[in-house]
């Protein structure tokens, strides 16, 4: 709305200047119709005076041609009087041929001052034209003011309500993470608790195995003294009394055994519960419960081997324990770092979305805002060249005409030497104030002239500008595209190495998950490149239409220098303002044509980048 009001105000000025103009030229045109007036009048008294003249001599001459008649007695000095008579009649008639002469003197200078009213009628009705334009203006001015402020109004109660809807849901944001937080904490506290009872329990496990060991020790000693000890009958009671106590003791072991098994149960239904309340939250939980199973059938099948009374059992126990201990432990920090990875992947890939969507978001509307401009600035140099060139076309015929009166008054100057004085002083003044004339249209044209080119100069100054900004944002996101294709190649080769891993940890699920969301990132990249190349392609194409419309504009121009060269050329008799005024146009013809040269040359590069591409 501020670009709309300055180009308001900028149309404003300039309607405001060119009023100032029209009336400047209006009153140059009064003044010259009241000197034509001036000299209408002095041609009237002139021709008045003329007639009273030649009404005399007119007489005189009837006079004379009743006495030429000869009569029969003839003086000698006769042919005296009728010689004179006849050189009264020979000035009569130049005195007729003089009337008719200012007759259309007469009638030449009224044309001129029909003229020169009908051109100040014309400036009038131009001044009430812009007079009204001025006012539409203003008038216009004050509703996109009114617009202005209203939207203004608009904008801070919008700004206001989103600031207020903003820190709400910050304030309730920041409350949902603080209360997730602390339920992240008591589940940490939790699973810590829950690790330290899987370790005593784990620790208790051993032993028990250990006592386990022991006591098949003690049977194989037992049955080796039975065996080797069949003879001594009091011996063998006392075995199997001793016997009896080592199986009392496996049962009292077995009982604790199953009694641990089943609180090692209930605990890990308790776990599965809290993992299936926290199952949204994270997913480490889920895999410490597959841990726990893990460690349940170790366990289960330790106590199978246990009653078997192996040896191995037990250190492949203690093995298969801390196996899984460290592949929990290793799958919990691939676990972790992977969805740290998958956080910042998201959220760098959100981000650059939303980067990207701005960035489109932008060069639309800049693209819409550039073609109105590009639009309103060829229909304003439409305009403006009709505007000057029916300017220009009727000054051109105005000069014309006045370098045609000239040229008459420079015949007819010779023609009448019997002129006293005075007629050719006014006839001088005539020249002058003709000459004075011509040189002011002459100033006018070139003024003209010049404030074209520098329009048009100024319109491809900013056509120029807005051609670099649009080669800055095209870089901007090509980088921007570069940076995310390292990111994608940076992750590529973490999704490598977590596959390597995971192929020995097992993780193939969220290697999944990362493959997928790989591709889906590939995907997007591929589109937002797509359409950067469209944004291109209609950059390109803008660019040359540009191009196109400057070289036209510059064309024209140098077609109306050349018209004002030949025009001034074959106007009349060559002078040093004339001159000068040739060297200035000619000189400007030189710097349009260079400019015209490097557009061609920018124009052609530009195409053949196309066909490169």
């Amino acid at each position: 709305m501020t670009a709309e009001r300055e180009h308001l105000q900028r149309e404003i000025q300039h309607f405001s200047s060119r009023i100032q103009e029209i009336t400047r030229q209006l009153r140059e045109t009064q003044l010259n119709c009241d000197s034509i007036a001036n000299q209408r009048d002095n041609l009237q008294s002139r021709l008045e005076q003329l007639q009273q003249t030649s009404g005399g001599m007119r007489s005189y001459g009837t006079t004379g041609s009743n006495i030429l008649g000869r009569p029969a007695s003839v003086a000698a000095g006769y042919s005296d009087m009728m010689y004179t008579s006849t050189g009264a009649i020979m000035t009569g008639g130049q005195l007729s041929r003089e009337l008719d002469r200012l007759h259309t003197e007469h009638e030449a200078m009224k044309s001129q001052l029909d003229s020169a009213q009908r051109s100040a009628r014309q400036f009038k009705q131009e001044v009430e034209f812009a007079k009204r334009e001025a006012s539409d203006l203003r008038e216009t001015l004050q509703h996109t003011q009114e617009l202005l402020q209203a939207s203004e109004e608009s904008l801070r109660k919008i700004k206001e309500d989103s600031t207020r809807k903003v820190n709400l849901e910050t304030e309730k944001y920041k409350q949902q993470q603080e209360e997730l937080c602390k339920q992240l904490e008591n589940l940490n506290k939790q699973v810590l608790a829950k690790d330290t009872l899987v370790e005593q329990l784990t620790n208790q496990l051993s032993s028990a195995q250990d006592n386990c060991r022991e006591y098949e020790q003690k049977l194989m000693q037992v049955n080796q003294q039975v065996e080797s000890l069949t003879s001594q009958q009091d011996q063998v009671a006392f075995e199997r009394n001793q016997q009896q106590r080592l199986s009392y003791e496996l049962e009292t072991v077995k009982k604790e055994l199953s009694l641990r098994e089943n609180q090692f149960n209930q605990l890990t239904q308790k776990l599965n519960q809290s993992l299936k309340e926290s199952n949204d939250q994270s997913q480490v939980i889920e895999r410490l419960s597959q841990q726990l199973a893990a460690a349940k059938l170790s366990a289960q099948q330790a106590t199978a081997e246990a009653e078997n009374a192996q040896r191995k059992a037990a250190s492949w126990a203690t093995e298969q324990s801390a196996a899984n201990s460290e592949q929990s432990q290793r799958d919990s920090e691939t676990i972790a770092a992977l969805k740290d990875d998958l956080k910042t992947a998201i959220d760098e890939k959100e981000m650059l979305q939303q980067r990207a969507q701005q960035l489109e978001s932008d060069l639309m509307t800049k693209i819409k805002v550039y073609k109105t401009e590009v639009e309103r600035a060829q229909t304003a140099e439409e305009v403006c060249k009709q505007e000057h060139l029916t300017i220009i076309n009727r000054l051109s015929q105005e000069n014309q005409d006045l370098k045609m009166a000239l040229k008459e008054a420079g015949q007819a100057q010779p023609r009448s030497p019997t002129f006293d004085e005075s007629a050719n002083h006014n006839l001088k003044q005539e020249v002058d104030i003709l000459k004075k004339e011509l040189d002011k249209r002459d100033v006018v044209i070139a003024k003209l002239e010049k404030e074209c080119q520098e329009k048009h100069v100024r319109k491809l100054e900013a056509l120029q500008v807005q051609l670099r900004r649009y080669e800055e944002e095209v870089a901007n996101l090509n980088r921007v595209l570069d940076e995310q294709r390292k990111g994608i190649e940076d992750r590529d080769n973490l999704v490598r190495q977590m596959r390597a891993e995971s192929q020995k940890t097992g993780g193939q699920a969220e290697l999944e998950q990362l493959q997928a969301e790989h591709s889906r990132c590939g995907q997007q990249i591929q589109a937002k490149q797509q359409q950067l190349e469209t944004l291109m392609q209609q950059l390109e194409q803008q660019a040359e239409e540009i191009l196109t419309t400057k070289i036209e504009a510059l064309t024209a121009s140098m077609c109306e220098k050349d018209a004002n060269i030949a025009l001034i050329q074959t106007a009349g008799p060559q002078n040093a303002s004339s001159n000068s005024t040739v060297q200035k146009l000619m000189s400007e013809k030189e710097t349009i044509q260079t400019q015209l040269r490097q557009l061609t040359f920018a124009r052609d590069a530009l195409a053949e980048q196309r066909k490169a591409r």
